[in-house]
């Protein structure tokens, strides 16, 4: 309907423009009114208009909506023009209804028809240094990335999930010499701690280091602690951790890309291809700095590609390769999911890559904020330095992996978090979780029953007689726009994939859970018309389907189908379960929710 609308907007805007003798374009994007009476879409295109015109919006959005032209017999009313000067656009009921036939016979794939721009995107998200468990904060970074990587594959798009492993530097030999420290202790409860003053103090070193004891024995006592068997044992027994607890989210990479697989003939060419350019400068101290007009930097050690004494690169210097690296490979998009941390490394790298002849606005950069985590209310301090955390395997495993992915898309990944692990737990409708699921769990179970009770099988009913009879027997609005809404959910995932801010689904997908519970108990308790008659009916008496209204049934579970089919590709494209049953809240939370 999203195009539709539009197309007949584009048109009306053409002979606008045409009778006004302008030759300009104006981009049309759609978005949804802030009320369901409002209509279906709403137009800013006379807002856009009106300081270009020096004329107001009002009259440009009456003048538009002159030259609208509704050949298809689309809308409901005339566009009604609302506020400072939108242009609302209704469509017809029973065009919703003759969506639903299509729905049955194609399911998913209604919300996904081919896109005309298939483009190849790589997504590079956690990219945690394997130097530690991964924390709550890595899972927020991972869920959001996941997430992105699934709508982008759903809107027909080519994409690598992609992992980059900073497997050398300095925070590896680190690692190495702390496990050195662990492996000696075992030996030698005296063994003096290191000398440098950042190790990793973290426990799962000492798990490592008996790990590493069964595998050599005594064999690498006499090594020193730069000795690379122990930066090499204790990444790869990291990077397989971090590979199962990201597994237990549901979440696997297309590609593990090492950061030690770009050679040092690599990382120079190109080094010396920016001092040539004269985009980087050697510093008297042998170091070489980023210098590129419009792309300045404020702390000079922002700068720094190789650091002091000309040998050692700067996570700059080879992130320029990794780059490099990736647009050799054919993409026509890199997005990066960041730590909000990384937000002065934007410009460094978007200024690298237009230093070596690329668009710096191939690369698409999703920062994301730190989370702090409590329990009851009640912060859980942590610090990864003295190795006091809580790891995101263990939250996983306490709150489950539907809790903790629907949970952490509640929100832009711009916002601050706060994880409560007890409300994360908690079975109950004030669980957004909780809510979903047992939305689609309620839809399975009211169509489990009319087969089983009333030996009802709607998938018989000719796809032809669908819109028919959902337009006679669909009377009340709420479940005419519980509908409507819930079939634009094709356009909630382009808005996803546009923005880039895959938090717009589960937040549609929540909308529409709270709309069908409040929709189902108000039928039930306050006007007595349930979807399907109660036992206390069908036990009555043997002729009892006399006096039910049977064909509003048949519509009202066509109806629940539906929406099923909407709740299930949902919560499939967050990565959450879909159960078909689930115990019922407790009788307080539903009342809660029918005054909410």
């Amino acid at each position: 309907m999203y195009e539709k609308v539009k197309r007949i907007v584009e048109i009306a805007l053409s002979k606008y423009l045409k009778s006004k003798g302008f030759n300009f374009n104006v981009p049309i994007r759609l978005m949804k009114p802030p009320d369901f009476d409002m209509g279906d879409y709403a137009s800013n295109i006379a807002i856009l208009l009106a300081e270009r015109e020096g004329r107001k919006a009002l009259e440009i959005a009456k003048d538009i909506s002159s030259f609208v032209e509704d050949k298809e017999g689309l809308l409901a009313e005339e566009p009604v023009i609302a506020g400072k000067g939108f242009l609302n656009f209704k469509i017809k009921k029973e065009r919703w209804f003759s969506l639903v036939p299509l729905l049955r016979e194609s399911g998913e794939a209604l919300f996904f028809p081919p896109g005309s721009e298939r483009k190849k995107i790589n997504v590079e998200f956690v990219s945690a240094n394997p130097t530690g468990p991964l924390h709550v904060g890595h899972g927020r970074g991972a869920v959001i990335g996941d997430t992105l990587v699934r709508l982008l594959r759903a809107t027909g798009n080519e994409v690598c999930a992609e992992y980059y492993v900073n497997d050398r530097g300095k925070q590896i030999r680190t690692l190495g010499v702390s496990l050195h420290y662990r492996y000696n202790k075992l030996f030698n409860s005296d063994f003096p701690e290191p000398s440098e003053e950042e190790w990793y103090r973290g426990e799962y070193l000492t798990q490592i280091a008996e790990e590493l004891k069964k595998a050599a024995g005594d064999s690498l006592r006499q090594k020193g602690s730069h000795c690379p068997e122990f930066s090499r044992f204790a990444s790869k027994m990291l990077e397989d951790k971090i590979r199962e607890d990201l597994a237990a989210l549901d979440i696997n990479f297309d590609r593990w890309f090492y950061e030690s697989s770009i050679t040092d003939s690599i990382l120079w060419g190109n080094i010396n291809y920016l001092i040539e350019k004269g985009f980087a400068v050697k510093n008297e101290d042998d170091s070489i700095s980023f210098k590129m007009e419009g792309f300045e930097l404020a702390d000079p050690k922002e700068r720094i590609l190789v650091k002091k004494g000309g040998r050692d690169f700067t996570y700059f210097g080879t992130d320029i390769s990794y780059h490099l690296d990736k647009i050799s490979r054919g993409f026509d998009k890199l997005i990066n999911i960041w730590g909000a941390d990384h937000h002065g490394y934007i410009p460094r790298m978007k200024g690298a890559l237009k230093a070596f002849g690329y668009d710096p606005e191939i690369l698409k950069v999703i920062l994301v904020q730190m989370v702090s985590l409590s329990r009851d209310g009640q912060p859980i301090k942590m610090s990864k330095r003295s190795g006091e955390f809580v790891t995101l395997r263990e939250i996983v495993d306490e709150v489950g992996k539907d809790a903790f992915r629907l949970i952490f898309l509640m929100r832009r990944p711009d916002s601050q978090f706060d994880f409560d692990i007890e409300e994360a737990k908690k079975r109950s409708l004030h669980n957004p979780v909780y809510h979903v699921q047992y939305g689609h769990a309620r839809l399975c179970s009211i169509l489990n029953r009319a087969k089983e009770k009333m030996a009802i099988n709607i998938d018989e009913i000719s796809k032809n007689r669908i819109p028919d009879l959902l337009m006679e027997k669909l009377t009340l609005e709420e479940e005419v726009t519980i509908l409507r809404e819930s079939l634009k959910l094709s356009d909630v995932v382009n808005d996803s994939v546009r923005t880039f801010e895959p938090h717009r689904v589960a937040t549609f997908i929540m909308d529409l859970s709270k709309m069908l519970q409040s929709y189902y108990t108000q039928r039930w308790r306050v006007y007595k018309d349930p979807i399907l008659p109660p036992d206390s009916i069908m036990g009555s008496s043997s002729d009892w389907k006399n006096s039910w209204d049977m064909e509003k049934t048949m519509a009202r579970l066509i109806w629940a189908d539906s929406i099923r089919e909407v709740f299930r590709t949902s919560l499939n494209l967050l990565g959450v379960s879909a159960p078909e049953r689930m115990e019922s809240p407790a009788e307080t939370e539903i009342e809660e929710e029918d005054k909410a």
